[in-house]
């Protein structure tokens, strides 16, 4: 009784202990609360947008000025400005009177060029050769389309000073008329972007380690047992750790535009590994099983030569097998393993006694879940191979 009790203490003491400090390891898994403010005057599809009475110049004001000339520009629907010429340089300034810890401004960019003020003393500059000051500037286009925005961070003391931002028009029209609009602007606190990268990496890293922890215990028993069921179960938590990794918003930075094609490559090759390690642990029957398994490794073939730039003439062909045609075959394939493991297999195979009825609740309860989000507005799926 007493070596029972003196059990039951540790593997209280141990459980105790491993929640604290799960815990305290999840504590930069939380990003800070993102306090931001949007200041464009501009909706993005303003375009289609009419105008109505409760527009909200979000306390700027819009003008062009030629020496100490200053003349406003007139507001119309979607967001845009008339009176203003030809490759003239507009202005758009504002009080700044938010409150936020590490201010740090983001510009929506595109082929404009752009100085920025505040309280004329130039913060940033596309142009450092021209007169940069207010009144005085003839802003160039750009050649390219700039993707990434304009950061810039302002001083602490920034409250109650004035915000002006000169941005450039371009030298031609194809319509008679000549309008400005004004780009995006953001203002937010550095610290909660900052904070929010720490925490998607952290919370990747922690799911990262344990896939790889279990991926090399799985090898491990492979060497040692050689059985083929390990190294299929070791590459899906691998390929999964590779999941999580290019999932990242990051991911781009580093390997560019990638992550689409690596993310759907390493989920149909994490599902033929376990789809091969279910039908290894099944019973009779199981030979039907591997005609679909071919067909999912032939559709992996049509993947990558699709992500390879096939022709055009064979890439509708190939987009069909890499795609749709795969995920059916692997739906198709769990059906029917989940409904012969539990008509058949559960019967002579204690891995499906656990297998069959632990999928299906795991089914209603990713699905009850799900619609729960659902409901609440959506969010991205739990799979990021789109299942």
């Amino acid at each position: 009784m007493c070596e029972k009790l003196k059990k039951n203490l540790s593997v209280s003491i141990a459980v105790v202990t491993c929640i604290i400090f799960a815990m305290v390891l999840s504590i930069f898994i939380s990003p800070m609360k993102e306090a931001s403010y949007d200041l464009s005057l501009m909706n993005q599809e303003a375009h289609f947008v009419e105008e109505t009475e409760t527009f909200d110049d979000k306390g700027w004001t819009v003008y062009t000025q030629e020496g100490d000339t200053v003349t406003r520009l007139t507001h119309t629907a979607g967001g845009s400005y008339t009176g203003i010429e030809l490759g003239q340089t507009f202005y758009f300034s504002r009080v700044m009177e938010e409150d936020l810890d590490s201010p740090t401004l983001q510009i929506g960019t595109s082929e404009r060029q752009y100085v920025v003020f505040l309280d004329d003393e130039v913060i940033y500059t596309d142009c450092p050769e021209l007169d940069n000051r207010i009144g005085h500037l003839r802003l160039p286009m750009n050649a390219y389309v700039r993707e990434d925005p304009i950061i810039i961070t302002l001083p602490q003391n920034y409250q109650g000073k004035t915000l002006t931002i000169a941005q450039s028009t371009p030298p031609y029209s194809e319509t008679s008329s000549v309008k400005a609009y004004p780009c995006s602007v953001r203002l937010y606190c550095g610290y909660s972007y900052e904070s929010g990268l720490i925490a998607e990496s952290f919370s990747t890293a922690i799911i990262a380690a344990v896939m790889f922890a279990v991926g090399v215990s799985l090898l491990v028993f492979f060497v040692r047992s050689g059985k083929i069921e390990s190294l299929c179960m070791a590459l899906a938590a691998f390929l999964w750790m590779t999941i999580q990794l290019i999932d990242t918003s990051f991911f781009y930075h580093y390997f560019g535009d990638y992550a689409p094609n690596g993310i759907k490559s390493c989920c149909f090759f994490a599902m033929l590994a376990l789809l091969v390690f279910l039908i290894r642990k099944a019973g009779k029957f199981r030979k039907l099983l591997w005609t679909p398994a071919a067909l999912y490794v032939l559709s992996l073939i049509a993947n990558f030569i699709c992500v390879l730039h096939a022709s055009n003439a064979i890439k509708p062909v190939l987009l069909f097998l890499s795609g749709p045609l795969t995920e059916w075959i692997t739906m198709v394939s769990f059906a029917v393993i989940l409904v012969l493991g539990m008509a058949v297999w559960k019967k002579e195979s204690r891995f499906y006694q656990l297998f069959s009825p632990l999928s299906i609740l795991g089914i209603a309860a990713y699905l009850d879940i799900h619609g729960v989000y659902e409901n609440a507005g959506g969010i991205r799926s739990v799979f990021p191979c789109g299942f």
